[in-house]
C-alpha cells in the first residue's frame, strides 16, 4: 500500500464509500451519494461518519432480510470497514484542500471497486 492509502483523509473517503455501499445494498437509497453528504463528510468527518456508522446496522439488517447476494455483499462490505478507520480515529475538524482531495480519491476508488464487484445490487 502506498503512503496515501494510509492517510486518515483517504481512509475516511473509503469508509464513506463502504457506508454508501451498505446503504445502497441494504436500504436501497442513495442519500450518501448526494453531493451534500460528501461535502458534510469532508467538512466534519468525525461527526458525519460516526452518524453513518451508527445507521449501518439498519442497512445490514435490511440486506440480510433481502437475502442472497444482497446479504453476502453487505456482510463482505461490513467486514472491511475496520480497515478504513484511521489508527488515531476519525479526524475531528474540517479537512483542508489537500485532505479533501485525498478523501475524494479514497471515496471514488473504493466505490469503483464496490460497483465493479456488486454493480448489479446498486440502485
Amino acid at each position: 500500500m502506498s503512503e496515501t492509502e494510509h492517510r486518515p483523509a483517504y481512509l475516511c473517503g473509503q469508509l464513506h464509500a463502504a457506508l454508501r455501499a451498505l446503504e445502497n445494498i441494504g436500504a436501497r437509497t442513495n442519500k450518501l451519494a448526494e453531493a451534500h453528504s460528501l461535502y458534510q463528510a469532508a467538512r466534519s468527518p468525525q461527526n458525519e461518519l460516526r452518524k453513518h456508522l451508527k445507521a449501518a446496522g439498519d442497512h445490514i439488517l435490511a440486506a440480510v432480510a433481502r437475502g442472497g447476494a444482497h446479504a453476502a455483499a453487505a456482510r463482505e462490505v461490513f467486514q472491511g470497514i475496520p480497515a478504513f478507520i484511521p489508527a488515531k480515529g476519525l479526524p475531528p475538524g474540517a479537512l483542508d484542500n489537500r485532505d479533501s482531495a485525498l478523501f475524494s480519491d479514497g471515496y471514488n476508488e473504493q466505490l469503483s471497486l464496490y460497483k465493479e464487484k456488486y454493480g448489479a445490487l446498486f440502485v
